[in-house]
């Protein structure tokens, strides 16, 4: 598998460069545009033909360079979710960027790039130097990477939800959540386990029936028993807390 990854890395390099050379002849394009329009001032016309076939060759290499470059985003893309799939979230985050190099107005890229960064803080403890350093940065890519996949597209609820669980589990910053949470939920109505969040984040800030009402909704939606017992247990502590047990 290793080795099969290795040749589809080369073979995609050598299209990268392919494109590189894209660029070039996108300029090349343009300046014969150019000249065409100030050739025809007492040119021949046999030389304006001449002008005119080398800017339909050079239009076919730009738009054959754009299908590879379009084939590649989608193969980097497919590969990020793959790895996140498999909690290979160093190499998920990579695919993610090299992606990105390709469509860098994408917000569903932005949000993968949030969960492989946000997975790879957990892992920032291996460093062998200035461990809190490496987590802080991870953290901030994650957080990053949310914010602008949710500026390129404001209705995309798993950027919502994603930036909602950094906040809460591991910026210890649940009012920050809150926000993001009420959008996610008011777009993903009957999620049991966004219900489960926002009532952590509603009781971490002091919000203590509005954190019972939460729980109240996880349970009065999931259709897991456990899931619904777990609701209303915390329910209850809540309950407990507000008004004394009984």
């Amino acid at each position: 598998m290793q080795k099969k990854l290795i040749m589809i890395t080369i073979v995609f390099s050598a299209v990268c460069a392919l494109a590189a050379c894209g660029q070039q002849e996108k300029s090349l394009l343009e300046r014969m545009f150019d000249l065409e329009s100030r050739s025809k001032q007492g040119v021949s016309p046999s030389r304006i033909e001449e002008l005119q076939n080398a800017i339909r060759e050079s239009q076919a290499k730009v738009e054959k360079v754009i299908a590879e470059s379009e084939n590649l985003s989608s193969f980097w893309r497919l590969l990020t979710v793959r790895y996140s799939e498999t909690g290979m979230f160093g190499e998920a985050f990579e695919a993610a960027k090299k992606a990105l190099s390709f469509n860098p107005n994408d917000a569903g890229l932005y949000y993968l790039l949030g969960v492989a960064a946000g997975n790879m803080a957990k892992t920032a403890i291996t460093e062998t130097t200035n461990p809190q350093a490496a987590r802080k940065r991870w953290l901030e890519t994650s957080e990053s990477a949310y914010q602008t996949a949710l500026q390129l597209d404001p209705k995309n609820y798993r950027s919502m939800y994603g930036i909602a669980v950094l906040y809460v589990f591991e910026l210890d910053n649940p009012e920050q959540a809150l926000p993001y949470l009420e959008k996610y939920l008011a777009i993903q109505e009957k999620d049991v386990d966004a219900f489960f969040l926002y009532g952590r984040a509603l009781y971490a800030i002091g919000r203590l029936q509005d954190a019972v009402n939460a729980y109240g909704n996880a349970a009065k939606y999931t259709i897991d028993k456990e899931k619904r017992q777990l609701a209303e247990q915390y329910q209850k502590t809540i309950l407990d807390e507000l008004y004394g047990s009984k």
